[in-house]
């Protein structure tokens, strides 16, 4: 099944949008004790929206250089 890279971009943008506001914080008791705790690797989740945006519009991002040598 092919992947919606449109449908993606979105998904990982409302995920990053609740990682900056601090929605995802995650939070836990016990007793008096309370934990809070979210790990998330920021540059790697914006790196995959650059990449399914990238996909979605249809561009290439990134171009190779052509090497070799020319004889005259």
């Amino acid at each position: 099944m092919p992947i919606d890279h449109c449908a993606e971009a979105e998904r990982l943008r409302t995920l990053y949008t609740a990682i900056v506001s601090g929605d995802g914080v995650q939070q836990a008791r016990f007793g008096e004790d309370e934990i809070r705790y979210f790990q998330a690797d920021k540059s790697e989740l914006k790196r995959l929206i650059a990449y399914h945006e990238g996909l979605c519009a249809g561009k290439r991002k990134r171009f190779a250089v052509r090497g070799g040598f020319r004889r005259y």
